[in-house]
């Protein structure tokens, strides 16, 4: 047991969070919701008549109580979409896969999946005694493997990340990401992956997805309809993370591994969210900034963010997508949002509670990034419901080195290649019955 776990049985007496949420009942899981929320209030309660700053073991204690708070609600609203409320036995997989997920096996098109649920624990190690004999064997090309030749990439070579270490370095990537753990991720097991979703964003007759309901009087007849469903075709592309170390810091510094995994990782985390941001969709995935079914909402004033386009970013979400929506925000925009006040002088900002618990507008998260565009640009300030977006991740991660590209000044040279694509699920804003057209994304323009 980890500090994290310690510091959590310690703050949280008497609350076990080891039975997977899937297995627990309806009720079971209302009344931990309850008891995670009412714990941390506890805690928050305790820090502020404190008068100081929370201390790591509160931080680690509130950093495990949300998470396991957001599982259990991500948990919650998949059931009630489901139409179901009973304990889940059974997933769907990515295509045509459904695998029991009680046997510990694969999972897809969820939000946040780890590297583990959706490929499995692997083999550990593989050939290799532990993560320095791999990166050694890396750097002096003696892997005890034969060369990976990559589906439709040709003899680019490289060598597969062992099962351990990609599942390491996907999962810490996730927990650096902003965008990534609130996507819906997708298994994909080969280059390519179809997703199919309902070709109608139309409501203005009644009905969702093309569906139109019908009262019948007795002995009526029905008028057959037929929705009509569109493909999401999701195709591997390439992602690679470069990066030079020299030779001195090779030999006489600290251990390949130390010095290489954690920024490999964070390189990972960052590039996979420039993509799921503003990805092109040219070799990468389409961000979404870049979304066929985005709003764009204008400003009232030129490079501020007031009142009134919070306002009108708000009812341009569908009512739908509310409770997985989230704020994404710059850096340089903060300052607008902290100043932010309705027509009562009221702040409209909410700062965050503790560590774990981030700040608020309007009752929804908010999540300042360094991917949001600069103040008074559009994409300085996003509304959006994240489970809408579509993120497909290939299994192997390849790793592989040189010397020949700065061999004048006496650097290593590392990649590693992900393979991976990305693209919204809604092809189009929603038509209400009244109203202006409504989506999962909201940008101010």
């Amino acid at each position: 047991m980890d500090a994290k776990q310690l510091a959590f049985r310690k703050l949280f007496p008497g609350l076990n969070l080891d039975t997977p949420v899937t297995a627990q009942n309806w009720k079971d899981l209302h009344a931990l919701r309850g008891s995670l929320r009412k714990g941390c209030e506890d805690v928050l309660e305790k820090i502020d008549k404190r008068g100081d700053d929370a201390t790591q073991t509160e931080i680690d204690a509130l950093d495990i109580a949300e998470t396991a708070l957001r599982t259990i609600q991500e948990e919650m609203d998949f059931r009630e979409k489901l139409g179901d409320k009973g304990p889940r036995n059974v997933r769907l997989g990515g295509g045509k896969e459904k695998k029991n997920i009680g046997t510990g096996e694969f999972r897809s098109g969820e939000p946040g999946l780890r590297y583990d649920a959706m490929f499995g624990a692997g083999e550990g190690m593989g050939p290799y005694e532990d993560r320095e004999h791999f990166w050694q064997c890396v750097l002096t090309n003696q892997i005890p493997e034969t060369r990976t030749m990559l589906a439709s990439v040709g003899a680019s070579g490289g060598y597969t990340v062992p099962a351990e270490m990609a599942r390491d370095i996907y999962n810490a990537a996730l927990e650096e990401a902003t965008f990534l753990p609130y996507v819906r991720t997708f298994r994909m097991t080969t280059g390519t992956l179809a997703v199919p979703a309902w070709d109608s964003e139309t409501r203005s007759e009644g009905g969702i997805a093309g569906f139109q309901g019908q009262w019948m009087p007795e002995d009526g007849t029905f008028t057959p309809v037929t929705p009509k469903m569109r493909i999401i075709n999701l195709a591997a592309k390439k992602l690679g993370v470069y990066i030079d170390v020299s030779r001195e810091c090779i030999s006489d510094s600290l251990t390949l591994s130390q010095q290489l995994g954690p920024t490999m990782t964070r390189n990972l985390g960052y590039m996979l969210d420039a993509a799921l941001y503003d990805g092109t969709g040219v070799g990468q995935p389409l961000g979404i900034l870049r979304s066929p079914a985005r709003i764009e909402v204008a400003r009232s004033v030129a490079n501020q963010i007031a009142w009134d386009d919070v306002k009108d970013m708000y009812v341009r979400l569908h009512p739908a997508f509310l409770r997985n929506a989230r704020w994404f925000v710059s850096p340089s925009a903060l300052a607008q949002l902290l100043d932010l006040a309705d027509a009562g002088n009221n702040n409209l900002f909410v700062q965050s509670a503790g560590p774990a618990i981030p700040p608020t507008l309007l009752g929804r998260p908010v999540m300042i990034n360094e991917h949001s565009k600069a103040l008074g640009t559009s994409g300085d300030l996003i509304f959006a419901d994240l489970t809408q977006y579509g993120y497909g991740l290939r299994q192997d991660i390849i790793v592989e080195s040189t010397n020949a590209a700065q061999w004048t000044r006496d650097l290593m040279s590392f990649r590693a290649i992900v393979r991976c694509d990305g693209h919204c699920l809604m092809d189009t804003a929603i038509t209400p019955v009244s109203g202006d057209s409504l989506s999962s994304i909201v940008v101010l323009a």
